[in-house]
């Protein structure tokens, strides 16, 4: 990511783990330094995570049930604004 308190970090979507990881990595980009977690377990399965123009992020998250019956908690587009 390019802006905000997510800038040098890559930010990876995680659906079975039901977060968002924050990741460092070296100069060379060949080892990671730093993992944090964001959101674990607040939203469900994290499926996709991009940047916005204004340094927002945007996740996608992936909870249905499989049975065609829509509810409060499945699929959403969720905005983080940075600070």
């Amino acid at each position: 990511m390019n802006q905000g308190p997510w800038q040098g970090k890559l930010l990876v979507a995680n659906l079975r783990g039901q977060q968002l990881l924050a990741m460092t990595f070296n100069e060379n980009g060949t080892v990671v330094n730093t993992v944090e977690s964001y959101l674990k377990n607040e939203y469900g399965r994290l499926r996709e995570v991009i940047q916005g123009k204004d340094g927002s992020i945007y996740l996608t998250t992936s909870n249905r049930d499989g049975r065609g019956n829509p509810d409060i908690n499945d699929d959403k587009i969720i905005q983080l604004i940075p600070k």
